[in-house]
Protein backbone atom coordinates (compact mmCIF):
# COMPACT_ATOMS: atom_id res chain seq x y z
CA UNK A 1 0.00 0.00 0.00
CA UNK A 2 1.41 3.39 -0.99
CA UNK A 3 0.17 6.51 0.83
CA UNK A 4 0.79 10.11 -0.13
CA UNK A 5 1.79 12.09 2.95
CA UNK A 6 3.10 15.28 1.39
CA UNK A 7 4.49 16.22 -2.01
CA UNK A 8 8.05 15.95 -0.69
CA UNK A 9 7.57 12.51 0.91
CA UNK A 10 6.74 9.17 -0.60
CA UNK A 11 6.58 5.68 0.79
CA UNK A 12 8.56 2.73 -0.48
CA UNK A 13 7.29 -0.74 0.25
CA UNK A 14 9.77 -3.39 1.31
CA UNK A 15 8.84 -6.88 2.41
CA UNK A 16 7.55 -6.49 5.97
CA UNK A 17 8.03 -2.74 6.33
CA UNK A 18 7.38 0.65 4.77
CA UNK A 19 10.03 3.34 4.61
CA UNK A 20 9.60 7.06 3.94
CA UNK A 21 11.95 8.64 1.44
CA UNK A 22 12.24 12.31 0.60
CA UNK A 23 12.18 13.55 -2.97
CA UNK A 24 14.62 16.30 -3.92
CA UNK A 25 13.29 19.83 -3.40
CA UNK A 26 13.90 20.63 -7.05
CA UNK A 27 11.45 17.87 -8.00
CA UNK A 28 8.60 19.87 -6.46
CA UNK A 29 6.62 22.33 -8.59
CA UNK A 30 7.92 25.89 -8.49
CA UNK A 31 4.65 27.32 -7.11
CA UNK A 32 4.71 24.82 -4.25
CA UNK A 33 8.32 25.69 -3.38
CA UNK A 34 7.43 29.41 -3.46
CA UNK A 35 4.41 28.82 -1.22
CA UNK A 36 6.46 26.83 1.30
CA UNK A 37 9.11 29.56 1.37
CA UNK A 38 6.55 32.29 2.07
CA UNK A 39 4.89 30.09 4.67
CA UNK A 40 8.23 29.58 6.40
CA UNK A 41 8.81 33.33 6.48
CA UNK A 42 5.43 34.06 8.05
CA UNK A 43 5.86 31.28 10.62
CA UNK A 44 9.32 32.56 11.56
CA UNK A 45 7.94 36.08 12.01
CA UNK A 46 5.02 34.78 14.12
CA UNK A 47 7.41 32.89 16.39
CA UNK A 48 9.64 35.93 16.85
CA UNK A 49 6.68 38.09 17.85
CA UNK A 50 5.54 35.43 20.32
CA UNK A 51 9.06 35.30 21.79
CA UNK A 52 9.09 39.09 22.20
CA UNK A 53 5.77 38.90 24.08
CA UNK A 54 7.14 36.58 26.80
CA UNK A 55 7.79 38.06 30.23
CA UNK A 56 11.13 37.88 32.05
CA UNK A 57 10.10 34.88 34.18
CA UNK A 58 9.26 32.77 31.12
CA UNK A 59 12.43 33.86 29.34
CA UNK A 60 14.45 32.79 32.39
CA UNK A 61 12.70 29.39 32.26
CA UNK A 62 13.89 28.77 28.72
CA UNK A 63 17.32 30.31 29.35
CA UNK A 64 17.05 33.32 27.03
CA UNK A 65 17.97 36.89 27.92
CA UNK A 66 16.20 40.08 26.81
CA UNK A 67 19.28 40.97 24.78
CA UNK A 68 19.06 37.67 22.85
CA UNK A 69 15.34 38.23 22.25
CA UNK A 70 15.96 41.75 20.95
CA UNK A 71 18.71 40.46 18.65
CA UNK A 72 16.43 37.70 17.31
CA UNK A 73 13.43 40.00 16.78
CA UNK A 74 15.60 42.52 14.91
CA UNK A 75 16.47 39.99 12.20
CA UNK A 76 14.70 40.32 8.85
CA UNK A 77 11.93 37.81 8.18
CA UNK A 78 13.92 35.88 5.58
CA UNK A 79 16.75 35.04 7.98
Amino acid sequence: MVMRLAPSLKTVDYPGRTQLTATPRTALPIHYRWWMTVRGWTERQRQRHALAALDDRLLADIGVTRYEVAREVAKPFWR
